[in-house]
């Protein structure tokens, strides 16, 4: 049968917390127009003291087959299956119970089993060993509250682990949602693949702590994928940008014993691979005006493989679904026949090597856009750095500290894409290198049937690698460019601020002249003033009562009363003007010669410090 819409149900159903009584449910909505009932196939045996004993298998199998077609069915799982479990409580019944349907026949090894999958065995050794193997198992999954601590395999020292633990359990908060209402973790069918997303790319991953741990246990992914996935969660912006790495564990010989459990389809003898690669897009911003910018994104991928059993799980972390929907037209009906084959071993190997190249394409495809984008940016902020007049009288640009600014934000991004690009090329090295010695190892089946696979998967890596190379030199030349055009910009910013220098200092040298006009007329009047400073003290001196010039006394009293009764006219005093010279030359000579003695003195002083002061530039220049 094939699915309507492969991988769409179980988006709908969460596939970790599905019950096995909830089967039906979901299988006849996978496969519309079928309805399934469960058949269970019964296997006697003894061993020594032990009793007789039964083991069941439940299958589920269309409503519409016939009975002898459900016992066949049933039967050749018995055959094929080994049992997960044992519980004594189980309950069997004989007789067909399950369909009323088939009531007149009647058949002791068809019975209605609800809840839990049995299988049949074959050999009492293969069960125990089994048992004993899903035993470890369950008992890792049951400790998934530890993880990774609790991995069958963890291949790492335990203090090394329990600082996983506690860095996961310190970052929860930021790396994953709370509620449950929130998880969005579709589960694949092209051969297990599990997403975790985020509505954008700072925020959460949707998945809890619980599921992510639950998760992570029961497929027994190696503790380093932690390394990957904590780079993602809330943040103000791109954390850990120049994180990268390629982490892989193989285990093709003489696996753990709670890794083989065929009921999952496991036979222990696989491999994993963690690496993460960068990869950029346009955005354009909502508010207006729209403008497109460039950001770098960055994608988590798990990968492991069972080269026994070619099941293969893959964990995507991305900001967004678009490497799912690539995944999905990968694998889909419009992928190539190639891509979208697992029927045999060579074919799951091969749609491995496929969603590989996928996720390698993707971080490489538009990178050349990217910095054709910041080529044009920056020649357009610097082009009137070389190409502008820069004569006094023509209209130029004038640049401030925010064009330098710009030049070096742009150099900055210019070495971050170089730097991003080298460490895809390095995991893109370490992909290619690994798988090519991969098909080298004794332990691997078949290495002639995978080798031309695995050549031309990386021939297809050397490519890329070739490519992002090119990209690498272009960038390198442009940030070459970019910091000459920065030193020219900064050239033209010094220029800019000596004009203005220059000017001011005209404006200072025509503000200096009209402040020496102002000194001269100032010291003019200074002049004045000094010499009419004593004849003006003596003459206010004499104006006092100290000394007065009054007219002389008459002999009768008539000739004093007529002279009492006229206005004086005053008289001049010979004695009187001799004391006036007698003082205010003297006293002006005295003001005139200190005020010439302190000028000296201060010229002198001035003289001498502005000769110390080149004595000493030129100690200095010495």
């Amino acid at each position: 049968m094939q699915s309507q819409k492969p991988g769409m149900v179980q988006e709908r159903y969460p596939v970790y917390y599905l019950q096995w009584d909830k089967l039906q449910e979901w299988l006849e909505e996978k496969y519309p127009g079928y309805s399934f009932v469960k058949l269970v196939s019964g296997l006697a045996f003894s061993c020594g003291s032990l009793r007789q004993q039964y083991t069941v298998a439940v299958v589920w199998v269309p409503g519409l087959m016939t009975l002898a077609e459900r016992i066949c069915t049933a039967q050749s799982f018995g055959e094929r299956l080994r049992p997960i479990e044992l519980d004594d409580s189980l309950p069997v019944t004989n007789g067909n119970d399950d369909d009323d349907d088939n009531d007149d026949d009647d058949d002791d090894d068809v019975t209605a089993v609800t809840g839990i999958l049995y299988s049949g065995v074959v050999f009492w050794g293969a069960w125990r060993l089994c048992v004993f193997a899903y035993a470890l198992y369950r008992r890792s999954y049951e400790a998934f509250e530890s993880y990774p601590q609790n991995l069958a395999c963890p291949g790492l020292y335990p203090r090394t682990l329990q600082g996983y633990s506690e860095r996961l359990r310190k970052d929860a908060a930021r790396l994953l949602v709370e509620r449950e209402e929130e998880v969005e973790m579709p589960f694949r069918d092209f051969g297990g693949g599990i997403g975790l997303e985020r509505a954008h790319s700072r925020q959460p991953l949707r998945v809890t702590y619980p599921m992510l741990l639950r998760t992570l246990t029961f497929h027994q992914v190696m503790p380093a994928c932690l390394d990957f996935l904590s780079v993602f969660g809330t943040q103000s912006k791109a954390r850990d940008l120049r994180f990268s790495g390629f982490r892989e564990q193989t285990l093709l010989s003489s696996p753990p014993r709670a890794l083989a459990i065929p009921e999952l389809h496991r036979s222990g003898r696989q491999y994993q691979l963690c690496y993460n690669l960068k990869s950029v897009s346009m955005v354009t911003s909502e508010d207006p005006p729209a403008t497109p910018s460039w950001s770098i994104r960055q994608a988590a991928f798990h990968h492991q493989f069972d080269i026994v059993e070619g099941n293969a799980l893959w964990i995507v972390a991305k900001g967004d679904k678009e490497l799912k929907m690539r995944v999905q037209e990968l694998t889909g009906k419009s992928g190539r026949m190639e891509d979208r084959a697992f029927e045999t071993l060579e074919e799951c190997f091969r749609s491995s090597l496929a969603v590989h190249l996928l996720f390698c394409h993707w971080s490489t495809e538009e990178w050349r856009w990217y910095l054709q984008w910041l080529e044009d940016t920056i020649d357009r902020e610097t082009e009137l750095a070389i190409l502008g007049l820069r004569d006094r009288y023509s209209t130029r640009k004038n640049y401030t500290l925010t064009d330098l600014q710009n030049v070096q934000y742009y150099e900055d991004k210019t070495n971050e894409a170089i730097m991003v690009l080298e460490a895809n090329i390095d995991i893109l090295n370490a992909l290619r290198n690994f798988y090519e010695s991969l098909v080298n190892l004794a332990e691997f089946p078949q290495q002639g049937t995978y080798k031309g696979d695995v050549d031309r998967f990386a021939a297809e890596l050397g490519e890329m690698v070739y490519d992002t190379r090119m990209q690498i030199r272009r960038a390198g030349l442009l940030v070459k460019i970019t910091a000459e055009r920065k030193d020219l910009v900064l050239q033209h910013l010094q220029g800019q601020n000596t004009e203005k220098m220059e000017k001011l200092t005209r404006s200072m040298h025509e503000i200096g002249a009209m402040a020496q006009k102002e000194t001269i007329a100032m010291r003019i009047v200074t002049v004045v003033t000094l010499l009419y400073l004593p004849a003006t003290f003596v003459s206010t001196f004499f104006s006092t009562d100290v000394i007065k010039y009054q007219t002389p006394p008459s002999s009768n009293s008539a000739s004093t009363s007529q002279a009492s009764s006229q206005p004086y006219a005053g008289s001049f005093s010979k004695v009187a003007l001799i004391r006036w010279l007698e003082l205010t030359l003297p006293l002006t000579a005295i003001t005139v010669g200190l005020g010439y003695f302190w000028f000296k003195r201060s010229d002198k002083r001035r003289k001498k410090s502005i000769g110390d002061w080149l004595e000493r530039g030129r100690v200095d220049e010495e």
